[in-house]
């Protein structure tokens, strides 16, 4: 996990409120959401919120979970949100509640929710755009401290002015107060705390994590925790509250030994944690470990059921479910459109999906409730196919950066890269990062989506403003916002080859080259249309209504 969360003091300007704001605590995944702050194995992998061992000496070694995920009291009544904390606890995990919906925009992350009280103090930030008034002139945000187990270093940071009203219950063990801000902070109620206060016109935190819409959210947390020498525990950012509740929720049965007590292996979901693991030659069931009896009975790849694998397929192809090796660009139950002589991989309806260009067929594939979209546009305009996975980036919240969906798994991997749009060269992948106010921090190569998950990538020097990109073979096509035709680019030094001139007006919902010299462009805002041009010269060949809009495109030559 990268620590860091902030947006540029005015940054928060060009941030419109979106859908999707879990404002009444930390928020609770799904099998195909996940924020891009969950560390398993290196990524994020959907419906796998397995994290890692918390880092802290004094946790006890017990639950971890390092997600965008928590309580699961979402919606509750305040006696569920917050039953009552008794004075002493073994085990406790920190909780937030907003009061309202954050005006629809913003987001909850903890890191390791479950500890063992102690006097090392936790670091929580609170950050806002604005209070519920909309008051430039000093509105309230009540925040309100229930009983602490640990003692609390707050950082409150807010874009508009806010008078910050403390309430405390007894037990509520809070240590100091730093604020951030644009316009000027007022802190009330804690006059016997120590409060540095850097408004106004100072940096402060956003309201996302660990970023979001075209801005990277990090570096002011990292100067946060340099300032305060602790590692930031818990973000809470909304974007016009009216008050939030912080505190800490006893939760013995999630101890370890209480957890796991006379449970050899498995998962326990309430409290995220693994209670181990069974031996080679051994699988978990009813919390038991038992002899398990590897077998490859009509399978050529893949797993033999008990740890072990039945082979690896050649070149160009994938082990499927099944345990049968098949053609990299083979998708479940689409078969007739990868029939038609080019059909291409998109995004339709938040899932993925195959279309065929002769019958303009879309055949949606994967879970029904696979969402795959982003929030203040209407979808991703460049997507990318390697290694039998579909590449794209998501902006919502609760997932930020460069997501890969493996098509025959059907697993979904975040990593956390800043990524307004991609496309596919040399078994890697470039990444285009939309910081500072909509201009282009330059393109970043990852040779592997390993490295995407590290964050090891080359950035180079040239930047492409591009709303939509792909690449093919040693060239990059790349169309900035309101052009009328599209610039190729050598890759990787960036040198201008040509220019591309459409001869009609198109709204570019995605684009991609095909190895027959096919250059396929998606309508999708304006209109439902694919357009096919010849690459060489931009001459226009043929349309085609999606019988469905689409947005984004990778495209292929039929059989």
């Amino acid at each position: 996990m990268r620590p860091g969360a902030c947006l540029g003091a005015m940054a928060l300007l060009a941030l419109a409120p979106a859908a999707g704001c879990n404002c009444q605590g930390v928020a609770v995944g799904t099998d195909d959401e996940v924020a891009a702050d969950t560390p398993r194995d290196g990524g994020f992998e959907a419906g796998d919120l397995d994290a890692d061992a918390g880092s802290d000496a004094d946790s006890d070694a017990g639950p971890a979970a390092d997600a965008d995920t928590g309580t699961g009291e979402d919606g509750g009544s305040e006696a569920e949100a917050w039953p009552d904390a008794p004075s002493t606890c073994e085990w406790y995990e920190m909780r937030s509640a907003f009061d309202g919906d954050c005006g629809g925009y913003g987001e909850s992350w903890v890191r390791d929710p479950f500890y063992a009280p102690g006097d090392e103090p936790v670091l929580r930030v609170v950050s806002v755009y604005e209070p519920a008034t909309g008051s430039r002139t000093g509105g309230p945000i009540r925040l309100h401290l229930r009983r602490t187990y640990r003692p609390v270093v707050l950082v409150l940071g807010a874009y508009e002015s806010v008078e910050w009203v403390i309430e405390r219950d007894e037990g509520a063990r809070l240590e100091r107060i730093f604020v951030y801000g644009y316009d000027a902070q007022e802190i009330t109620g804690a006059d016997d705390v120590p409060v540095t206060n850097h408004s106004p016109g100072g940096d402060h935190p956003g309201i996302c994590w660990p970023f979001c819409s075209e801005y990277d959210t990090r570096s002011s947390v990292e100067r946060i925790e340099a300032e305060t020498g602790l590692a930031v525990r818990t973000f809470d950012g909304c974007y016009n509250p009216s008050g939030i509740t912080l505190g800490d929720v006893c939760r013995e049965e999630c101890r370890a030994t209480v957890a796991c007590a006379g449970r050899e292996c498995g998962w326990v979901p309430e409290c995220r944690l693994e209670c181990g693991g069974c031996p080679p030659g051994e699988r978990c069931g009813s919390w038991s470990c038992s002899a398990c009896a590897p077998s490859c009975s009509g399978r050529a790849c893949g797993t033999d059921g008990c740890g072990g694998s039945c082979g690896s397929c050649g070149d160009g192809l994938l082990c499927d479910g099944s345990g049968a090796c098949v053609p990299d660009a083979t998708f479940p139950g689409c078969a007739d459109v990868t029939a038609e002589s080019h059909y291409c991989l998109t995004v339709s309806d938040r899932r993925p999906a195959l279309l065929g260009l002769d019958s303009g067929t879309v055949c949606p594939f994967g879970k029904p409730d696979l969402d795959l979209h982003s929030e203040g546009t209407p979808d991703t305009g460049s997507i990318g196919w390697l290694d039998g996975s579909l590449l794209l980036c998501i902006e919502r919240t609760g997932l930020h950066g460069l997501v890969r969906y493996d098509v025959l798994a059907d697993v979904l991997t975040v990593a956390p890269v800043p990524c307004s749009g991609l496309a596919v060269w040399r078994d890697g992948m470039i990444t285009e990062q939309m910081l500072s106010w909509g201009y282009p921090e330059g393109l970043t190569y990852f040779t592997s989506f390993d490295d995407a998950l590290d964050g090891v990538g080359e950035t180079w020097p040239w930047a492409a403003w591009a709303e939509a990109m792909t690449s093919h073979e040693d060239l990059l096509y790349w169309a900035g916002r309101g052009s009328d035709g599209l610039e190729v680019r050598s890759l990787p030094s960036g040198e201008v080859v040509r220019t591309i001139t459409l001869d009609y007006d198109v709204s570019l919902g995605g684009m991609s080259v095909t190895d027959d010299g096919l250059l396929v462009i998606a309508s999708g805002w304006r209109e439902v249309r694919v357009t096919m041009l010849d690459e060489a010269t931009g001459t226009w060949l043929r349309d085609v209504v999606p019988t469905a809009p689409v947005f984004g495109l990778a495209c292929f030559v039929g059989p």
